[in-house]
């Protein structure tokens, strides 16, 4: 049999119409909901550009490993969703891209909801969104903006700003001992202004009824910006969470591991900017790890820049349960209102009886700069006078005032078994009779280009950290820790930076950035 030749014209033909099959362009709810129902793996469903009103969309269908079924705008952020539009993403690989949720809101349920307890969703994307200044009339009607069940689900490159009613602006929702797996990263949060109660969360991971369930959900690379909507800006209330190499900037609010075991906080930097309220990190709970951390100008929202909380006897899941077993290392914290750590937070509140216990805090700077005044590459000089209690000065023409006294570093009774190694502070009361790990001593830190406080060239920090420590092999800037560590969350390397403050324009969708 004869080789058939078809004719060059022929075959780039048929190229083209491989190239463009599997794509179908969509303009309503409903032309979705058909194009759905014969849908196949790798194929894209390209919603045209324009504003939708009251829309319910629901995008519902199976892809496959390497071959998702896409939903995405014809071009990113000009389709607008508006009025009470809704989004529901049931199935497996499938991803949501360049859409805009505005100029309307939802009084109740989900403006975003991938999967729920009966109709999972599994390996979806949603990426290159925004949701903003979406809200109902009234502050108290509760919705949530996104909201994430099944498992290994992703959340990325989003927008969430503006969010002024109850209901988080992002919420994950584990089921009962069924491992979530989730990944949110590289989003923007920003102005959430302050709420009147509970349920104004920026980020929740998990529930109360499922607070012991191994979640496992990894939040990194986000940028959260003036949420202010409770002091539990973020929420864990499950097992086993990451959240890692994040900034916060100037909120009102903590990073708080409410409930759960066994979270990681890694090389986070929280930024409070001596805002009112600006929080630091809240630690309740079992096994918890929070290392690598820099925290500047926080308002000791939670009783200190990292509050260790006091627990409740036999502690309902609704309740505080004790602060066990927790790692508090290699931590830098500057020029914050005291107390920069605080033992015992909320002790005698809401039953709370039961001092933390087991806890180890090794490795950290506590740095208490009178003026931020040291230029980039040299170090600062620190020296405050700190009245040993409140006594009365005379003036010149005779006016008398009082002093009031100012806070301790360190507040709050300790409990059984903690141990303290390798920590350096310097520049106010340390507030407790100093244990053997702490080294009252000028760190000698220096405002780098970013901005943060770092060791300088005859920095004590350089290699005084104590203890083995093998699985903390990076700091906060990512670089591998070699040889003898320093203190303190920045080891001093040449390796490039891998993790730095996030800026606007580093997160978030491509389309709506500074």
């Amino acid at each position: 049999m004869k080789p058939i030749y078809l004719p060059i014209a022929l075959l780039t033909l048929l190229a083209t119409a491989a190239s463009l099959a599997g794509e179908a362009q969509v303009s309503s709810a409903g032309d979705i909901a058909k194009a759905m129902k014969s849908a196949q793996p790798g194929d894209t469903l390209i919603i045209k550009d324009g504003e939708w009103k009251d829309q319910t969309v629901t995008f519902e269908g199976k892809g496959a490993e390497g071959k998702p079924i896409t939903l995405r705008a014809q071009t990113p952020g000009k389709v607008v969703l508006c009025g009470k539009s809704n989004l529901r993403i049931n199935g497996s690989y499938l991803v949501v891209q360049g859409l805009c949720f505005t100029n309307g809101g939802l009084p109740q349920g989900h403006v975003i909801q991938v999967g729920d307890d009966e109709v999972g969703a599994d390996h979806c994307r949603l990426t290159d969104c925004a949701i903003v200044d979406y809200n109902p009339t009234a502050i108290d009607e509760r919705s949530h903006w996104v909201s994430v069940y099944g498992n290994d689900n992703r959340v990325d490159h989003c927008r969430l700003s503006g969010k002024t009613n109850s209901g988080v602006m992002l919420v994950v929702w584990p089921q009962k001992d069924k491992r979530a797996g989730h990944l949110i990263d590289h989003n923007y949060f920003g102005r959430r202004p302050h709420g009147d109660g509970n349920g104004f969360e920026t980020l929740r991971v998990g529930t109360s009824t499922v607070s012991m369930t191994a979640a496992r959900v990894v939040v990194e690379y986000n940028l959260f910006e003036e949420c202010d909507g409770e002091m539990e800006m973020v929420s864990n209330k499950s097992c086993e969470n990451v959240y890692r190499y994040n900034t916060f900037r100037k909120c009102s609010g903590c990073l708080t591991l409410r409930q759960g075991k066994r979270c990681v906080v890694d090389g986070n930097f929280l930024l409070g900017g001596g805002k009112q309220g600006a929080g630091g990190i809240r630690v309740i709970g079992e096994d918890h790890i929070v290392v690598n951390n820099y925290i500047e100008g926080a308002q000791a929202r939670a009783g200190g820049a990292i509050a260790l909380t006091a627990g409740v006897p036999g502690s309902k899941l609704t309740q505080y349960f004790q602060a066990t077993g927790a790692l508090i290392a290699f931590n830098t914290i500057v020029d914050c209102k005291p107390p920069y750590l605080i033992l015992d937070a909320g002790l005698g509140e809401d039953e709370r009886s039961l001092l933390p216990e087991n806890v180890t805090i090794a490795d950290n700077v506590f740095y208490a700069p009178s003026k931020a005044t040291a230029t980039p590459g040299k170090s600062a000089t620190a020296t405050v006078a700190i009245p040993a209690a409140s006594q009365p000065t005379v003036s010149a023409t005779g006016a008398t005032t009082t002093h009031k006294k100012i806070l301790p570093m360190i507040a709050g009774k300790e409990g059984a078994g903690f141990k303290w190694m390798g920590n350096i502070a310097f520049g106010a009361d340390l507030g407790v009779e100093k244990p053997d790990g702490i080294t009252v001593v000028d760190p000698k830190l220096a405002r780098d280009k970013d901005g943060v406080w770092r060791p300088g060239a005859d920095s004590p920090v350089r290699g005084a950290a104590q203890g083995a420590f093998p699985e903390l092999r990076t700091d906060i800037d990512g670089q591998v820790r070699t040889g003898k560590y320093d203190a303190g969350c920045d080891q001093v390397s040449d390796a490039p930076v891998q993790n730095r403050p996030l800026v606007a324009s580093d997160v978030g969708p491509s389309w709506g950035r500074p």
